[in-house]
């Protein structure tokens, strides 16, 4: 689906395709989770589902499918915006190193011991 591999993205470029990664798993967790309760609901309430039979067998293999996929897709909903706020973080910190920023530091240090 995305021409480039993740890693030869930029952050920005990273940052939205979590961002509409983490939209997408939460579309299906809302899609199978709510079909998964519609049928457990079936299974309950329904006179002809109470019976044990092959149709109430194939409602709760239905279920359990439903059960799987949505709890697969908040897995992958849950890593997909763990990695949009790693990226976050990633963009939002400088990217020189501490040992650059030291000479700084000392400097600022000094600077505020002279005006004491």
């Amino acid at each position: 689906m995305f021409a480039k591999a993740a890693q030869n993205l930029s952050p920005a470029d990273q940052r939205v395709r979590y961002a509409v990664s983490t939209k997408i798993g939460a579309a299906l967790v809302l899609f199978f989770g709510a079909a998964w309760c519609l049928l457990q609901w079936s299974l309950a309430t329904e006179q002809r589902f109470m019976v044990e039979g092959l149709t109430r067998h194939f409602l709760q293999l239905e279920a359990t499918i439903c059960a799987v996929v949505a709890i697969g897709a908040l897995i992958h909903m849950t890593a997909s915006a763990l990695g949009w706020a790693i990226t976050i973080i990633r963009m939002r910190r400088p990217s020189a190193p501490v040992a650059a920023r030291r000479p700084a530091l000392k400097s600022t240090a000094r600077h505020a011991g002279a005006l004491s």
